[in-house]
């Protein structure tokens, strides 16, 4: 969607809920998706992405349109904080490791969707290990890796999203990719793909 329609579309959605419908129908899917690889708990996911659509919609007031980062960085940036207050909440710290996974996907979709995401799992063993090392970084570092190659944000939307400076953020992320690098090359895995 281009920004003269989404902008039309939020400005709608703050009092029309077909509008408001149409966003969620819009970033439902990715924002399932990036908190799902988060927590790995389909159930924590899906409550979690109902959680960020709820907050979006009580605190429509408080948000202001910026042209260069549109909707999109505002609503991660809610889908973020009820991820932290997720983890916050159960004690814990826990992104994809492949085993994980493996079983609450088992648990929890449907077997039709399942056998399709077994076979994606397994073309994707290389993405799997990466996964579970990055599950081994500090959790500020996961968030920007996560948010920066997986979600394809900008420098300036994780900025946005996790509230630091862009100088911050880049130096973050220098850190968090050299202590991947070096547990990568312990285990004899490649970045290659990644960089």
């Amino acid at each position: 969607m281009d920004k003269n329609t989404e902008r039309n579309l939020v400005e709608r959605a703050r009092t029309d809920r077909q509008a408001f419908g149409a966003l969620y129908d819009s970033y439902y899917k990715k924002i399932f998706n990036y908190v799902l690889r988060r927590c790995v708990n389909l159930h924590a996911a899906q409550d979690i992405t109902s959680n960020t659509f709820f907050n979006c919609l009580n605190s429509f007031k408080s948000f202001r349109w910026d042209d260069k980062l549109g909707f999109s960085p505002w609503l991660y940036r809610i889908a973020t904080n009820c991820i932290n207050e997720y983890f916050r909440k159960s004690k814990k710290y826990v992104s994809v490791a492949s085993e994980e996974m493996e079983v609450y996907l088992r648990q929890d979709v449907p077997s039709s969707e399942y056998e399709q995401v077994e076979r994606e799992l397994d073309d994707k063993k290389e993405f799997r290990e990466l996964q579970k090392q990055i599950s081994i970084l500090d959790e500020k570092y996961q968030e920007i890796i996560h948010l920066r190659y997986f979600e394809s944000k900008s420098y300036e939307e994780i900025s946005y999203i996790l509230g630091i400076k862009e100088g911050t953020l880049r130096s973050h992320l220098s850190r968090a990719l050299g202590e991947l690098r070096k547990q990568m090359s312990a285990t004899n895995t490649s970045l290659a793909h990644y960089n």
